[in-house]
C-alpha cells in the first residue's frame, strides 16, 4: 500500500499544476482502495482465538479455506493491482488518458 501511495501521489504532484491541487486529487484517488483493504483486514482479524477443540477445528478449517478457496485469483483483487503510470491523474482523482491534459 506504501509503494501504491507513493506512486499516485507522485502522479498527482506531477499532473497538477498546485500542491492543495494534487493532495486532494490524491487522497480521492486513494481512498475506496485504501478502505476496501482497511475493512477486509478488520473483517478478517476480528476473530477471537479459539481454545482446545475450538482450535483444532479452526487449524483444520484454515487448511482447507487456504487450499481451496484463498487462490491467486480470489486475492486478485488486492495483490493484481497496478498503477498506470503514463495515464495522468486530474484534479478529480480519475485518471485520464496521458494525451487529455489535466487543469
Amino acid at each position: 500500500m506504501a509503494a501504491e501511495d507513493g506512486i499516485i501521489l507522485a502522479k498527482a504532484l506531477r499532473d497538477l499544476p498546485s500542491i492543495p491541487e494534487a493532495l486532494a486529487a490524491y487522497e480521492q484517488a486513494r481512498r475506496q482502495r485504501v478502505e476496501k483493504i482497511v475493512a477486509y483486514g478488520a473483517q478478517t482479524g476480528s476473530a477471537k482465538m479459539p481454545a482446545g477443540f475450538g482450535r483444532v477445528v479452526r487449524d483444520f478449517m484454515l487448511r482447507l479455506v487456504f487450499r481451496y478457496l484463498v487462490t491467486d485469483k480470489s486475492m486478485e483483487w488486492m495483490y493484481g493491482h497496478r498503477v498506470k503510470w503514463v495515464r495522468r491523474l486530474s484534479a478529480g482523482g480519475i485518471s485520464m488518458p496521458a494525451c487529455v491534459r489535466a487543469g
